[in-house]
């Protein structure tokens, strides 16, 4: 990945129900396992390869952020978020890969 996505859609549901399928890893792929803990680990398998994955931060209902990577593409951190709205949920994905948010960091200090 040498880019940032960023990704934001409105479903016809609750977001107690949108809250359920960021949590089932299988969405991102065809089969999949996670914990919406900080500090999990996981995996997601798509067209045979794996990314494997770290909860970094868990809002409730609200926000999952993780880190994941394979052995073909760089790692990257991803931020799902959820939001009310009058349609249902609108679902905010933000993905970047990790030496982006590294050199963004480093060019604060």
């Amino acid at each position: 990945m040498s880019d940032s996505l960023h990704l934001e859609l409105d479903i016809p549901c609750g977001v107690e129900e949108a809250w359920a399928h960021v949590v089932d890893p299988s969405w991102l792929g065809d089969d999949g396992q996670m914990d919406a803990v900080v500090g999990a680990e996981g995996w997601v398998r798509s067209d045979g390869e794996t990314r494997f994955l770290v909860v970094e931060e868990v809002e409730e209902s609200r926000r999952l952020t993780f880190r994941w990577a394979s052995f073909r593409e760089e790692p990257s951190r991803v931020e799902i978020g959820l939001e009310s709205v009058p349609e249902g949920t609108r679902v905010v994905v933000s993905e970047s890969p990790l030496r982006a948010l590294a050199c963004a960091t480093l060019a604060l200090r």
